[in-house]
């Protein structure tokens, strides 16, 4: 009897001993597993080095303090990226700002094409704008919604000397030459296509 029992005392502390072993060989498998999964992530993210293209730049000011952002999808030519965005800026500025205080711009989704002599970018340009500062309640249309006991009027009042956003569907092109833009053959287009890609020349109408 005594022999029977040891020998299933040792039976038992085998089959222990297996499942122990079994368990590790488990535990190490799924910590395998993870660290894999976790640098195919990685590889997959594109590391920070491609993800740096997608941050926006600030480019600093113009001489009207005019903040430039710049958020490309591809890598743009350093050595263009200050004319084309500033000549962009400068056009929209003149333009605007006998009517509002022009406060900013921001590039995104910039794409170019670029070859020995042209360069070609489409973008999305949003400006900043804002009116120049006055009482609310001075100006006519606020007066006379205040008058009329509109129930817009305090939105009106609260949104008059807010800033404001214009948003813009847009290709430039240029030639270039000797790593400039050359600035007499620029061109400007507007997108029109609701859905789709039409762009048709920038004019003196589509400016107010």
């Amino acid at each position: 009897m005594k022999g029977k029992g040891k020998s299933r005392i040792n039976t038992l502390l085998s089959m222990a001993v297996l499942i122990a072993v079994i368990g590790c060989a488990v535990l190490l498998s799924a910590c395998d597993n993870a660290a894999n999964q976790d640098n195919a992530g990685e590889d997959q993210s594109g590391g920070t080095a491609e993800l740096e293209e997608n941050i926006p730049i600030d480019n600093g000011d113009t001489e009207d303090n005019i903040t430039i952002k710049f958020e490309g999808k591809d890598g743009f030519p350093k050595q263009y990226k200050e004319q084309f965005s500033n000549n962009i800026a400068e056009l929209f500025a003149e333009k605007y700002s006998p009517y509002y205080q022009v406060l900013g711009f921001e590039f995104t989704n910039v794409e170019h094409a670029l070859t020995d002599t042209d360069i070609e970018v489409t973008f999305f340009l949003k400006m900043i704008v804002q009116n120049f500062y006055r009482d609310p309640d001075t100006v006519e249309y606020i007066k006379e919604a205040k008058e009329n006991g509109s129930k817009h009027y305090r939105q009106l009042y609260d949104e008059y000397n807010q800033p404001k956003e214009s948003n813009y569907d847009l290709k430039f092109t240029a030639g270039v030459n000797r790593g400039e833009l050359d600035m007499e053959s620029i061109r400007l287009f507007t997108n029109v296509h609701p859905k789709g890609v039409e762009y048709v020349p920038v004019g003196e109408d589509f400016f107010p």
